[in-house]
């Protein structure tokens, strides 16, 4: 991607990146509360991949936010955290929201958010590492202090309090059912899942990125769409490999692809909207050492 000259932002559409982070937060909120009402139609549904496909592009949007995001990444590692819990919190908080799941397969699908956080947060510290592109104001230079103000500890503390707070008070499954999978079986749904998701997912971020960038070159699109290309052939052969029938994955993969494109083009939408840019920030000028006399 090249770097683009970006034209200022219009008064009626002042930069406001609070703003932009809490719209994306309340929006997969609502997103999440109102799939809790959807009933897929079997394991195989279209529907049901959409949903997978919008719940893992959550973790994935804020692996990029903490990745590539203004500042010290120190500052939005533990909010984006908390923040994932109460998003993923939220559907406890209506009617019969998670009264069909148990606690431990909550912790499960909340584990395995949070595992796709890590794994996107460090490939896009590698791409910020290669590329030195970071979402910010475009006027905004490098901010890397890691000092906390007095305002941000007690944002962090109260996203704190509210997480344990709401957490405690969910109400799960609590019917007698024996305890047929152990721990070997969770770790590997966690990490296995966990990384299938990733991968599948992983192409879908260069919708956000060209959006925010609003000029991407075309060897950057070149490069996106090779990668798009290398990840599905690659799933193919995994999934190939386990005696699959074609249709069974490579539909829902493309399903999922597809939703998450969405949830990536509307997020980057917004952010624009709010001022924040794909850019490249100016280097620090290093000032030469003064020459004794």
């Amino acid at each position: 991607m090249t770097t683009a000259s970006v034209a200022p932002v219009a008064p009626e559409h002042s930069p406001r990146p609070t703003r932009a982070l809490i719209g994306v937060v309340v929006a997969f909120a609502v997103v999440n509360l109102l799939f809790v009402w959807i009933d897929p139609e079997g394991p195989d549904s279209v529907l049901l991949a959409v949903m997978y496909g919008m719940f893992a592009q959550e973790p994935i949007l804020f692996g990029v936010w903490t990745a590539l995001g203004a500042g010290s990444i120190l500052k939005r590692l533990p909010v984006a955290i908390l923040l994932l819990v109460l998003i993923d919190i939220a559907p406890g908080y209506i009617p019969a929201g998670y009264s069909d799941i148990r606690s431990d397969e909550f912790a499960l699908a909340l584990l395995m958010g949070v595992a796709v956080y890590i794994m996107a947060t460090l490939v896009f510290l590698v791409f910020r590492m290669l590329t030195r592109f970071r979402i910010q104001l475009p006027t905004g230079g490098p901010q890397d202090s890691v000092r906390f103000s007095l305002q941000e500890l007690l944002i962090l503390i109260t996203l704190c309090a509210i997480a344990m707070g709401l957490g405690l008070h969910l109400k799960f499954n609590t019917s007698p059912q024996p305890f047929v999978f152990g721990f070997d079986f969770y770790l590997h749904v966690l990490t296995v899942g966990g990384s299938i998701l990733s991968l599948a997912l992983l192409p879908t971020t260069a919708v956000l990125l060209a959006f925010l960038h609003g000029r991407p070159s075309r060897g950057a699109i070149q490069s996106a769409a090779a990668l798009w290309f290398v990840v599905v052939l690659v799933l193919i052969l995994f999934f190939v490999d386990r005696d699959k029938i074609f249709t069974e994955f490579l539909v829902p993969i493309l399903v999922m692809q597809l939703s998450a494109s969405v949830v990536g083009a509307a997020v980057a939408i917004w952010l624009r909207y709010n001022g924040l840019r794909l850019v490249r920030p100016p280097r620090l000028a290093t000032q030469p050492a003064p020459s004794e006399p």
